[in-house]
């Protein structure tokens, strides 16, 4: 459940009133096509939002008339692709089948989502994959600090002799003692101005 004091960061609000579809017809081998759900005749007209709280993503999609949340798809967080939750249909930029999951039960079902206008659909496309970007850099960032986790002991291994002790060799100390002078000598090569 959703605490009441999480802040939240809105990455996408339709323009114009997104539809709701169910129930769908099966799934073609191809895929999903909104042609087959009769675009006219939606069971709810929504506003449709792209919702980040903490860790976690969802497409909501709020009552039109109210404001009240009709449903919502929460979106994977753990690798799993984001077409698990939210998939193109194969016939139309415009409309989508998403997963619903009920907060309290935690059922689940699949509905269609439709936009009005292309641009909609388009700048809701764009908020899923900047999530999408954003897992992979998360990923990659994990991935680099264990890199370096593993390598900072394995130096932090050679260093100590091999030995897993705490009683490490003393580290010797080289800087020069009071008193103590270093003599450097330099030779420099001159060239003549004139030899081009």
């Amino acid at each position: 459940t959703m605490e009441a004091d999480v802040p939240e960061l809105v990455t996408f609000t339709s323009n114009k009133e997104g539809y709701v579809y169910a129930p769908l017809p099966a799934a073609t081998s191809y895929g999903h096509r909104a042609e087959l759900w009769n675009p006219e005749k939606w069971l709810q007209d929504v506003m449709i939002k792209v919702v980040t709280a903490r860790e976690q993503c969802y497409v909501r999609m709020l009552d039109k008339h109210n404001g009240e949340l009709f449903a919502e798809c929460p979106l994977p967080s753990d690798g799993t692709s984001l077409t698990t939750a939210v998939e193109p249909v194969v016939d139309s930029s415009r409309y989508f089948v998403v997963k619903v999951v009920d907060r309290e039960s935690r059922k689940h079902a699949f509905v269609g989502i439709g936009f009005r206008e292309r641009g909609d659909a388009s700048e809701f496309a764009a908020a899923l994959d900047d999530y999408r970007q954003y897992l992979r850099r998360k990923q990659e960032a994990e991935q680099m600090r264990e890199h370096f986790t593993r390598l900072e002991a394995s130096e932090q291994h050679q260093f100590d002799g091999g030995e897993s002790s705490s009683a490490a060799a003393p580290i010797e100390d080289f800087s020069l003692k009071p008193g103590q002078t270093i003599r450097i000598q330099l030779s420099t090569v001159r060239h003549d101005p004139g030899s081009g």
